[in-house]
């Protein structure tokens, strides 16, 4: 049965090639992704290395490989290598073999190697992202930022407004990112203001839709759904922090009672491009909740022909100046360092209170 198995998942969806001196095996990983399971069982009581040689050997193959990368030198210091499960300083089909005998509660493995799609997990999609390596040599681009966005009364210059991508901005406001995110984009997000006591609030997920948000179900409890739910009411006056996390789904709404924040007149964004200028009219921020007490800004259409660096300033001085080292998100600090800025056209969020940024390309 298990030889059946590899015999037409051989013929079925693996081409062979002949190339210089031995064969070549590749494996189609869109097979992988839609039997993953069927897959998966097949190979409880047969190691893959030994099923595909036994195949192999029926089909009158005489050796496969898969192009093996050699990634580190004889001489380099052992550093762990992305893809490389079996530590022995390659990337090649042993490592799939290895990461699924792990798999299948076999063996050991790097798991910081192992988790070569950097989902912080290590599943059948790490197998599947090797195979797709070796087979093209690269690995996948980290995904952008999942980003989720806050939508209410009195938030933005046009409260409640979902049509769109063109709401950005303007009802939607997009959550800040804070800290590292993983590679499907997944972290923590976060929102700090102002709101009033008449004030509810939601996230969305999709522009222009309500087919995914976080708020108030019918119940009266937090969660996450569809066109049920509806805003949460704040019930008084005062801070609070909206804090996402879409590693673990989990979200929070808090109010925020340890200190008053100071209420600034103006934000300007401070670099080579104003002269280094805390007062240039040119690149004063724009309020994001204009009908009360704000401490957002947007500056839209930022753009920076070259490397650049740029510092937040409030009041048209240097009396409050934000900075920090990471770019296109973080967390600056007062009288902190230029934050680097890569060139491109963005529009450009900043909260004074927690000094929270995101440059989001356009």
């Amino acid at each position: 049965m298990y030889f059946s198995f590899f015999r037409d998942f051989l013929s079925q969806n693996c081409q062979i090639n002949k190339k210089l001196d031995y064969f070549c095996l590749i494996i189609y990983p869109k097979f992988i992704h839609q039997n993953k399971h069927r897959f998966m069982n097949r190979l409880i009581h047969f190691k893959l290395t030994a099923a595909l040689i036994a195949c192999l050997m029926a089909l009158h193959v005489s050796a496969y490989a898969l192009a093996d990368c050699n990634i580190t030198g004889a001489n380099s210091p052992k550093e762990t290598i992305r893809g490389d499960v079996d530590g022995d300083g390659q990337v090649n089909i042993s490592d799939v073999t290895a990461l699924i005998d792990y798999l299948l509660g076999s063996g050991s493995v790097s798991t910081d190697a192992a988790d070569v799609n950097l989902d912080e997990q290590i599943n059948i999609g790490d197998v599947t992202t090797i195979i797709d390596y070796l087979l093209s040599g690269l690995w996948p681009e980290p995904e952008p930022i999942d980003m989720w966005y806050l939508i209410g009364d009195r938030v933005g210059s046009n409260p409640w407004e979902n049509e769109g991508e063109n709401s950005i901005g303007r009802g939607l406001i997009p959550l800040y990112p804070v800290g590292d995110f993983n590679g499907l984009g997944k972290g923590t997000l976060m929102y700090f203001g102002y709101f009033g006591a008449n004030d509810s609030v939601m996230l969305i997920h999709n522009p222009g839709k309500r087919d995914d948000c976080w708020g108030c179900k019918p119940n009266g409890i937090f969660g996450r759904g569809g066109e049920e739910i509806v805003g949460i009411a704040t019930g008084t006056d005062g801070y609070f922090n909206i804090m996402l996390n879409t590693k673990t789904n989990r979200f929070y709404f808090f109010p925020y009672t340890a200190t008053t924040p100071i209420i600034f007149n103006t934000i300007n964004i401070v670099g080579p491009q104003s002269d280094w200028l805390t007062d240039d009219p040119d690149f004063v921020m724009t309020k994001l909740n204009p009908d009360k007490e704000n401490h957002n800004w947007i500056f839209k259409n930022f753009t920076v022909p070259d490397y650049d660096q740029i510092k937040f300033a409030a009041n048209s001085n240097w009396d409050n100046n934000w900075g920090a080292e990471t770019f296109p998100h973080g967390r600056g600090v007062l009288n902190g360092p230029v934050i680097p800025i890569e060139a491109g056209t963005y529009d450009v969020y900043f909260n004074d209170i927690t000094g929270d940024y995101n440059f989001i390309e356009k």
